[in-house]
């Protein structure tokens, strides 16, 4: 057993420090196939699995990924492939994803991203192996001296090498687990976005560094869908969720978000092209401060969660102008402008004559700029009590809820 007289925190450092070295440049070799210092049997598992599972050659080419043809730039070289998902990266829509992806955490996405990447760091991988084996090469010298240190004395330090060992383990299984986090939201992304086309803009870089900063740590398999759709929608239209709703969304638990997912469903939007002018829960004649939206699930403790989350405004009964729903004079013209419930365009047919130009406040539960950001990725559940008294309360106006046959595209909500 190796003893020592006393611990010195400044050789125990040394000696971590030259250990992590050590794995660094194993990990580097092992990504590229056994070294000199290493073999392919004393490879980390995890490198052992991203050589077989990425197949990446140093001199490869843009050429294919997820099993495409994306036409090679450089005839003379080998095309390298990257086996995973089966996804088209020809589509305009998947290859800014891909950009967004490369923006948030560059190279360690591995078959998430594209060719010409990894190619373009393969040189500087290349260079940083070289001094870290020179810097090894020192670390290793000042490591053996430390071991003689600790030779020539007398307590046991074995306590603490097993600790180490405990802390690599953790570090690599929290690492794996937040890896498999990214890949996964990344994966169902890519899915929502299909053969969309999108605009040619630079990423946020900003927004994408917060972004894969709060999505490694979501396990949810529900708030992982919810974060592929936020993704999916900022590559279909830049700045389409704030950063701060990244915060709001981040710290969202499960519970609460299906107590959102509630709320939404009875909301009712006003959407001019891709803009969400107002979102609220009408309170049907009462005031959801005092629970007249108890009997469908929405109470004030319900409330006061969502308004502690950011999600909606602090006053439950504020009030919105819908006559644009019944209709407005344009010139010699009458307009009428729907607006948007449980996914569906509806206007208000009036039953008697009416004045137009006059206001008609719907009072009730207005959604935060945060949440109306957010209901645009909420899937609405069907409501049909809501949907009934929302009917009726708009009948003791003489105003009739009349659907239209034509729904706009909910997602530009």
């Amino acid at each position: 057993m190796i003893r020592a007289a006393a611990y010195d925190p400044l050789v125990h450092r040394v000696g971590r420090y030259a250990a992590n070295l050590m794995r660094l440049l194993r990990t580097i070799e092992c990504s590229r196939g056994a070294g000199a210092l290493t073999s392919q049997k004393s490879c980390p598992p995890r490198a052992r699995k991203l050589q077989a599972e990425y197949r990446l050659t140093q001199d490869a080419a843009p050429g294919e990924l997820y099993g495409q043809d994306l036409g090679k730039q450089n005839p003379s070289k080998p095309a390298r492939t990257i086996t995973a998902v089966n996804v088209p990266l020809t589509i305009p829509a998947i290859e800014k994803l891909v950009d967004h992806v490369a923006s948030g955490i560059g190279s360690v996405a591995g078959p998430m991203l594209a060719p010409w990447i990894a190619r373009r760091e393969a040189h500087a991988r290349e260079i940083a192996a070289v001094g870290e084996a020179q810097a090894l090469l020192i670390q290793a010298t000042a490591q053996a001296e430390a071991r003689q240190i600790l030779l020539s004395r007398d307590e046991p330090v074995s306590g603490t090498l097993e600790i180490a060992d405990r802390v690599r383990q953790r570090i690599q299984f929290q690492e794996e687990k937040r890896q498999e986090n990214i890949e996964s939201v990344v994966s169902q992304a890519a899915e929502q976005l299909g053969d969309k086309k999108v605009a040619d803009e630079e990423p946020d870089h900003d927004w994408t560094a917060r972004f894969f900063n709060h999505v490694q740590d979501v396990s949810s398999k529900e708030m992982q869908t919810l974060w592929a759709r936020v993704l999916s929608g900022e590559v279909e239209r830049k700045g389409s969720t704030s950063v701060r709703t990244l915060e709001i969304l981040r710290n969202l638990d499960q519970a609460t978000a299906e107590l959102f997912r509630r709320l939404c469903s009875a909301c009712v939007f006003v959407v001019i092209g891709s803009d969400v002018l107002d979102a609220r829960v009408p309170s049907l004649g009462g005031n959801a401060a005092t629970n007249s939206l108890k009997a469908h699930g929405l109470d004030f403790g319900v409330l006061n969660r969502l308004n502690e989350h950011g999600l909606i405004i602090s006053d439950y009964n504020s009030w919105f102008d819908f006559q644009a729903a019944i209709g407005v004079t344009v010139g010699d013209r009458t307009a009428v402008m729907p607006f948007v419930f449980q996914g569906k365009p509806w206007i208000l047919a009036p039953e008697e004559s009416r004045e137009l130009g006059q206001t008609y406040r719907l009072s009730g539960v207005a959604l935060s700029i945060s949440g109306r950001e957010l209901a645009r990725i909420v899937e609405i559940e069907p409501i049909e009590a809501f949907t009934e008294d929302l009917k009726g309360y708009f009948l003791r106006d003489k105003l009739q809820m009349v659907e239209l046959p034509q729904a706009p595209d909910r997602a530009s909500t």
